[in-house]
């Protein structure tokens, strides 16, 4: 029988607890487990599409900050500039931005995410992410071309996002957070009305 991506995700399953980590910083005896081994792994599994659902718990994210996620735990796919628009979050909540062609494809493949837990960063990924700039309140005090965030330059990204994706939004959720700033005062944000 040849071996294919999920004949080894069944089989990595049974030995969990001793999968090497391919973080960059670690090292199982005197091999070096590194980026360019993982990504090398990845592209093999992920050929075979029947692998996506056997996954989950398999310690093979590639993460932004150089270490490695669970699959089925929540990750958001995007690019750099996606990430700094939440710096509170952190890039170990992302996959690596740096990901070779052919897995980029893959992680963003609307299957593939359906069965590993990546959400895209999409107006649904924004609007999960909000609550680590903006907290879900009336209204917001705000500096428009100040440094901090939320910032005129990040709301307009933000908004950007929202309109582009606009059959995704989940209403509920964007009408809990202010995103909309008013001509008077000029230093407020309030919330979309829920109606």
């Amino acid at each position: 029988m040849p071996v294919s991506g999920e004949s080894v995700c069944e089989e990595l399953q049974m030995v969990i607890s001793s999968i090497p980590s391919f973080n960059n910083i670690s090292s199982h005896g005197n091999r070096q487990y590194n980026r360019d081994s993982l990504f090398e792994f990845l592209s093999f599994i992920l050929q075979d599409k029947s692998s996506f659902g056997t996954l989950t718990d398999l310690p093979l994210v590639p993460l932004n900050n150089g270490s490695v996620g669970k699959f089925g735990e929540v990750y958001y796919v995007g690019k750099q500039k996606h990430l700094d628009l939440f710096p509170n979050i952190g890039p170990s909540k992302f996959v690596s931005t740096k990901l070779p062609e052919n897995l980029q494809k893959i992680f963003d493949d609307d299957n593939f995410c359906a069965c590993t837990n990546i959400k895209k960063f999409d107006a649904s990924g924004i609007l999960d992410l909000l609550r680590s700039v903006v907290q879900p309140v009336r209204e917001l005090k705000w500096v428009p071309d100040g440094n901090s965030l939320p910032n005129k330059s990040w709301l307009e990204k933000i908004w950007a996002i929202l309109y582009k994706d606009m059959k995704q939004v989940d209403y509920n959720k964007l009408s809990k957070f202010p995103l909309i700033p008013v001509v008077q005062p000029s230093d407020m944000l309030i919330r979309p009305d829920e109606n």
